[in-house]
């Protein structure tokens, strides 16, 4: 007399549950990962913002000043959320060449951008 194989077995059962149990982890770890991604985001976005603001106040002075430059830059400026922005200038032809570096905080520690930018004045 025949067996009957139309059933699944233990193995075929530990095997698909061992398979659904790597999927879900893989699942769970790329969400955490993107969740930690989009919150560096949100914390980079604000320190750009912050950044726009400060260049924006500089703008200003040289207008206030009817176009002239700045005797000084400040030398560090802090921001709500941990943000640092620290400036450093050099007199050019027209008017300064600026340097800065941002730091904000990040789920790994501190990150910091640096750049290069053109204050026009005289």
């Amino acid at each position: 007399m025949p067996l009957d194989n139309r059933g699944t077995t233990l193995l075929e059962c530990l095997v698909a549950l061992t398979v659904f149990a790597v999927g879900a982890l893989g699942a769970g770890a790329t969400i955490g990962l993107s969740t930690r991604l989009a919150g560096d985001a949100h914390r980079a976005a604000a320190a750009g913002r912050r950044f726009s603001e400060e260049f924006e106040g500089l703008r200003d002075l040289v207008q206030a000043a009817a176009g002239s430059c700045p005797g000084t830059l400040p030398p560090a400026v802090a921001g709500p959320g941990g943000v640092v922005i620290q400036w450093g200038g050099t007199p050019g032809i027209g008017g300064l060449t600026l340097r800065y570096v941002i730091s904000y905080p990040t789920v790994r520690g501190l990150h910091a951008d640096t750049g290069q930018g053109f204050l026009a004045c005289r």
